[in-house]
């Protein structure tokens, strides 16, 4: 067992999850890891309000040569991008769920995918077949904000010691099933993807504590999503239990096993919000 490795449990309560649910479970997380590891310097739908704000002022404004006025305007240029960068991997990555059965996730914060410095592997609970999201929309959202409160409060979480810089964020997506239909142009394959033996791992095991329970709230309900989760196989069962452990022959700490990681084609270079020249993009 590798001394930088640390399992916090996540337990919540749902009798169905839905394709649908566990990415925008995954995608809260995701969001929250984001400005927790402060890549943005807001939670992310304050950050969407102060880009869209920001996005208006720079179509609006005239160019000047002013030194002053250009820095502040690259700098909100910077800050546009890197929302528009963690927008379209967090849709790359619900779309994606909402497609295949992925069972486990990772969030690498580093130079590189290669080269992280931080992870964090999130185990995502199995998905419940023949169940339709639009029958269970209505509480998703609530157990997401549930999931993310319990890593914020838990003890374990900031046992970490972590002196992260801004730095870029990528998304690696994990099936125990050989994924058919994975994007290539949002997903490309990481063959033996291992991570370096200093990498600060922390393992993030969302469990559904909801006990096995028969619903019939969409048996009569007959849509697409049948015929596409029975061509795809979707696999109905617990996740095997995650163990991480020290290659002593090179550089790794973590040897996942199974089908292949695929990590998303957009990453987000992340943003640090500094005052220029005293003042505050926000404000100009």
């Amino acid at each position: 067992m590798c001394s930088k490795y640390t399992s916090i449990d996540v337990p919540f309560n749902t009798p169905v999850i839905t394709s649908k649910a566990a990415g925008i479970i995954l995608r809260s997380v995701i969001e929250f890891l984001a400005f927790y590891k402060k890549q943005i310097p807001f939670p992310y739908d304050t950050f969407k309000l102060m880009t869209n704000k920001i996005q208006k002022q720079v179509s609006e404004e005239d160019f000047s040569d002013d030194l002053l006025h250009m820095q502040i305007e690259r700098h909100k240029l910077l800050a546009i991008n890197t929302f528009n960068d963690l927008r379209n991997l967090l849709e790359n990555v619900t779309n994606q769920l909402d497609q295949i059965e992925c069972n486990q996730a990772l969030v690498l914060f580093g130079a590189t995918s290669q080269t992280p410095k931080e992870a964090f592997l999130i185990n995502i609970p199995p998905i419940t077949k023949y169940h339709h999201a639009v029958n269970h929309q209505d509480s998703i959202t609530r157990i997401a904000k549930s999931i993310t409160m319990s890593i914020l409060t838990s003890s374990k979480f900031y046992e970490i010691d972590s002196k992260l810089n801004t730095t870029n964020m990528f998304v690696l997506l994990n099936s125990k099933v050989k994924p058919s239909n994975m994007c290539e142009d949002r997903f490309q394959l990481y063959e033996d993807f291992r991570l370096p033996r200093s990498c600060k791992t922390v393992v993030l095991n969302l469990r559904n504590t909801s006990p096995p329970t028969k619903m019939n709230c969409c048996e009569h309900l007959v849509v697409y999503d049948d015929l596409l989760n029975d061509s795809l196989n979707v696999v109905d069962k617990q996740m095997a239990s995650m163990e991480i452990n020290c290659d002593k022959s090179d550089d790794v700490t973590d040897d996942i096993t199974g089908m292949g990681w695929h990590g998303s084609t957009v990453f987000v270079r992340g943003f640090k919000d500094v005052l220029v020249k005293g003042k505050s993009i926000w404000n100009c």
